[in-house]
């Protein structure tokens, strides 16, 4: 199970509006035009169709406007609506040549941003259905397209806004009012025109640089959705909002032995812990099919082998919770292991040394990615435990109902966050991850601390684990079951954590693209990295909606910068002093 899987790459203007997984294109409407009969010369629906996208791929307006049929009806909104459509795509267009100049052909694409490509053609196992001066087509992993028999040509069917606005909403997909939609298209054609204009003057060390540069400026979607569907969907023209603390996240306090931990959880927030249980194994291992039951019931008999390795205190907080929230034991022990059941490539990191900002505080910029269904982005809760006979500390909870840590930070300022890299299934022989981890916080004071336990401490599957201490001492544990690798980076230089083990190799690109922007991003601003800047740079590496998460770690002085929800940077930074709860 991949939740992170492209999504097709559609490449209609109509599918375009959609903007889409899996939407087909939009119905013609309106009456059929007056055409004359077709002529011996006339390109059949494919070739015209390949026009386009050649029309699409150079950006020229005038080219791409002599393929789209507009109703001679259409009303003047709905002409502007298609004049900023054109516009948008020719800076997309002059986007990519400036990347294909700068950095190599295919750069932008290769960025993961969605963009025509010169000699892009229909797949041969496309069809065309033709009604008259209709023309319906169908490509593999392309969708749908109409035309329109236009002047003897085959021009794609620019549909009415009213029917634009229908099938959005029939789909699920948010969209701007259309005053609102006419200036957002203005303004991502902005963005692109002054990026490219950057990479021109070669502003950036790399192409993973400028993309980052742009994924920020479009508010962390640029590799998540096409330009048109951010502009259909993200008001660019609206300042990202400031999130008030009480707002940002729920704080909840625990106490106590194990017993009262589980209990106090329970109590504070067993509603959410059930409604977030129920609906996320649901969609995650589609519990609608037949499939889905078998996987299910195999994934908890799996996670049934790692409750012989829980530590006593843990198993009894557990033990206390499930009994507190009313849930099956066996689906509470699943939450518990999940990242060892279900497979992800994602998350980042980026560890500043004091060096690196004009006001000398080291920092530590995270960002937590998943598949939250639409679920685990609605239940942020910073978790504060106060175990007896251990070190107090903050997680950051992934989701509600997990007693292990996923990011987090210790009364010491020992600060860690994960990074799941591929791994195969394995029979549990160790403690699941996440409790893992929290063993960590509870006690180890230092970064040198929490290497030595890693590495005589038993470990389920490999990860990347970065830390980070109050002394501004930094480390990647990249950790297997075999053993445990400690990447570090000089005082004058970032050190980056994302989905690959890398060794010792801190430079070398091309593995990941995130890792390659904050790499780069980091290294050109070097002295000149703030709090803010460092929000930038995780709304640069953000995913989408995948991205429910980003925080900044102040060790130092036990401070988190803390943004949450689906595409967490565009909801606002919130600053949580940590210190009270320590006490």
């Amino acid at each position: 199970m991949k939740p992170f899987a492209k999504l097709a790459a559609v490449i209609f203007i109509g599918a375009l509006v959609l903007a889409g997984s899996g939407c087909r294109g939009p119905r013609p409407s309106g009456p059929n035009p007056a055409v004359a009969p077709p002529s011996s010369g006339e390109l059949n629906p494919i070739q015209a169709w390949n026009k386009f996208l050649d029309a699409l791929a150079e950006g020229d307006p005038a080219a791409i406007r002599a393929c789209v049929y507009l109703h001679p009806d259409a009303s003047e909104s709905n002409r502007a609506l298609l004049d900023g459509t054109i516009a948008m795509l020719s800076s997309s267009a002059a986007l990519r040549k400036a990347f294909d100049q700068a950095y190599g052909p295919g750069q932008l694409a290769a960025q993961g941003f969605h963009c025509f490509q010169p000699g892009t053609r229909v797949s041969p196992k496309s069809t065309f259905k033709i009604d008259g001066n209709r023309a319906t087509g169908s490509a593999p992993d392309r969708g749908s397209i109409d035309l329109v028999r236009d002047e003897n040509t085959w021009k794609e069917n620019f549909p009415p806004w009213e029917e634009i606005l229908r099938d959005r909403k029939k789909e699920g997909l948010q969209t701007l009012p259309l005053d609102r939609l006419r200036l957002n298209l203005r303004a991502v054609s902005q963005i692109m025109d002054q990026t490219a204009d950057e990479v021109r003057t070669n502003a950036y060390l790399s192409a993973a640089d400028a993309v980052g540069v742009l994924n920020q400026r479009l508010r962390g979607q640029a590799r998540a959705q096409m330009p048109l569907g951010i502009a259909y969907s993200i008001d660019l023209n609206s300042p990202v909002p400031a999130v008030a603390a009480s707002n940002a996240v729920s704080i909840v306090e625990l106490r106590g032995d194990p017993a009262a931990l589980g209990r106090s959880q329970a109590e504070q927030i067993g509603g959410a812990i059930r409604s977030v249980m129920n609906g996320y194994f649901s969609h995650a291992f589609d519990l609608s099919s037949k499939q889905g039951r078998k996987d299910y019931r195999r994934a908890v008999k799996f996670a049934a082998g790692f409750e012989g390795y829980l530590r006593p205190e843990h198993r009894e907080e557990l033990q206390a919770l499930t009994a507190g929230v009313g849930v099956d034991p066996a689906k509470a022990m699943l939450a518990q292991c999940f990242p060892e059941t279900y497979a992800v490539d994602a998350c980042s990191t980026v560890a500043l040394p004091a060096a690196a900002a004009p006001d000398g505080i080291a920092r530590f910029g995270r960002n937590m990615d998943y598949a939250t269904f639409g679920i685990l982005d609605q239940h942020t809760y910073l978790l504060v435990y106060h175990p007896r006979d251990r070190y107090a500390f903050v997680s950051i909870a992934a989701a509600p109902g997990l007693i292990g840590v996923i990011s987090g930070m210790n009364e010491h300022g020992l600060c860690l966050a994960t990074m799941e890299v591929p791994h195969p299934l394995r029979l549990a022989h160790a403690m699941p991850s996440m409790l893992l981890f929290r063993t960590v916080l509870e006690n180890c004071r230092t970064v040198e601390e929490a290497v030595a336990f890693l590495r005589k401490t038993p470990r389920q599957m490999a990860w990347n684990l970065m830390l980070v201490d109050a002394s501004g001492d930094r480390a990647v544990a990249e950790l297997t079951p075999s053993g445990v690798t400690v990447r570090r980076a000089p005082d004058n230089a970032a050190l980056v954590g994302t989905n690959h083990q890398r060794q010792n190799d801190l430079d070398s690109p091309g593995r990941c693209v995130r890792y390659d922007y904050l790499h780069d991003a980091a290294r050109r601003q070097f002295g000149r990295i703030s709090e803010s800047t460092v929000e930038d740079l995780l709304t640069g590496a953000a995913q989408g909606d995948a991205t429910y998460q980003s925080m900044i770690f102040d060790p130092a002085n036990r401070a988190l910068v803390l943004a949450a929800g689906a595409d967490a940077p565009a909801h606002g930074f919130t600053r949580i002093d940590l210190k009270p709860y320590f006490k």
